[in-house]
């Protein structure tokens, strides 16, 4: 029970460290001993750690882990509760209802399911380890500089394993034709302050993905992103409504399991891209790398980490080619136990107890509890029914979610250019600028003041 326990915490991302398992093993043995389950909870566990509270011994907690050898202690990665929260099943189904309905729709083949994102290419490239002599105080390595200029890439591969050249956006006021010197093929790039997607360069991004890839103004493309506000401008999604591109947004915070270029390309893409910096490092020592060189230095790792097999299985693992709304299992979705709600703008019930407590016995189970003599046998007949350890260290859960003030709108999967959704987005960004233009005439006429 305490395996199963320790397990579904660590998949839930509130897995317990050696101290805290200790004590939990304490308490429960303590519960069992009032129920007559166990005879005794050992007297060097009271003892123990005196000045703290009683927990098992270091002992007992190595001959747990002995027996239980699938068990280690593991550093974990960690994840923000935004992306643990946002993967439920209910957002994860209602992604894959549109996108079933969509392609029911369209008779889309492989080569016209696009997925599109970002990712930043930096200058700064630092070495993880090295080999030293023992009892050196400090061990130094060349980096390109200590706080680096990044170049966002924008990328889009398609289903059959296709990418279209890469499109740079770099952080300067104008672009210069260097920047893309002896960089792919056909790679494009342009210019702005921050070096960030905006409304702007996600237009010509468009007009760069239709020269490349769409092969027929009458056939349909299907193109599958995150809705990242640039992504939603009104010019942008006009120009696909035209050009008969069908736009599906990924539900906020889902790309880390839902969008193909983060499940098989962009991991493999950043290692190569490292190793490919390190080498130009080396080979030019005392010369800084800078921006003009990001589109030669990804080029060859474009070819081996945005590979035709990289790409088809990032879409595999997704279950969006061959589509598959059961890629996921129930482990997927523990983290999400947390705050586990119905996919919906407000929630309409509380969170209701845990799942552990709802699979447990009578709730008048600790009422009439089983006591046994000290010369008999434990009574270990229903004890997942007696004691739960659920009710020792519950499992968290998150209370209802406040409506938010910020004024931003919730986001959720959707096919952004559909007829209904395209004219709510007019209003929305129509009513988001008179808003700001109001604004903007309060300032000057209190200026003006």
């Amino acid at each position: 029970m305490l395996r199963d326990y320790l397990v579904k915490a660590a998949n839930m991302f509130y897995g317990l460290s050696y101290q805290q398992i200790r004590s939990l093993a304490f308490q429960f043995a303590c519960k069992l001993k009032e129920i007559g389950a166990i005879k005794k909870v050992p007297d060097t566990w009271f003892a123990n750690n005196s000045d703290l509270e009683p927990t098992a011994s270091r002992d007992w907690l190595h001959g747990f882990m002995k027996r239980h050898s699938d068990l280690s202690l593991r550093r974990p990665v960690q994840t923000s509760i935004g992306r643990a929260a946002a993967f439920n099943k209910p957002v994860v189904n209602a992604f894959f209802d549109i996108y079933e309905r969509v392609r029911e729709s369209h008779q889309y083949s492989a080569a016209d399911v696009w997925n599109m994102d970002e990712t930043g290419l930096s200058t700064v490239h630092k070495t993880k380890f090295v080999v030293a002599s023992k009892g050196t105080r400090c061990v130094g390595a060349i980096s390109s500089g200590e706080r680096g200029t990044n170049v966002t890439m924008t990328l889009a591969v398609s289903a059959a394993g296709n990418r279209i050249p890469p499109f740079f956006i770099y952080p300067r006021a104008k672009f210069q034709d260097k920047f893309l010197l002896h960089g792919t093929a056909n790679a494009r790039g342009v210019a702005n302050g921050s070096g960030w997607q905006t409304n702007h360069t996600f237009l010509e991004w468009l007009k760069h993905f239709k020269n490349y890839a769409i092969r027929s103004s009458t056939e349909k493309t299907l193109l599958i992103m995150d809705n990242h506000e640039s992504h939603m401008t009104i010019a942008g999604l006009d120009f696909c409504k035209n050009n008969n591109i069908e736009v599906l947004t990924l539900p906020p915070h889902t790309s880390h399991r839902l969008q193909p270029l983060d499940r098989g390309v962009f991991g493999p893409l950043k290692t190569y891209f490292d190793h490919s910096c390190k080498a130009w490092m080396l080979n030019h020592s005392g010369i800084p790398l800078t921006i003009d060189r990001i589109a030669e230095l990804v080029a060859e790792p474009l070819l081996k980490g945005a590979s035709s097999m990289n790409i088809i299985a990032g879409f595999r693992s997704t279950g969006i080619w061959p589509f598959n709304r059961d890629i996921f299992s129930e482990d997927d979705f523990t983290p999400a136990f947390v705050t586990d709600r119905p996919y919906e703008d407000e929630p309409d019930q509380e969170a209701g107890p845990s799942i552990a407590h709802q699979e447990t016995g009578p709730s008048n189970a600790h009422d009439e509890p089983v006591l046994s003599n000290a010369d008999q046998e434990p009574d270990r007949s229903n004890l997942d029914l007696l004691i739960p350890i659920e009710d020792i260290r519950p499992f968290p859960k998150a209370p209802l979610r406040k409506p938010s003030n910020r004024g931003r709108k919730r986001r959720k999967a959707a096919l952004l250019t559909d007829a209904v959704m395209l004219e709510s987005l007019r209003a929305e960004q129509a009513a988001a600028a008179q808003k700001k233009s109001d604004a903007e005439l309060r300032s000057a006429q209190v200026l003006a003041k």
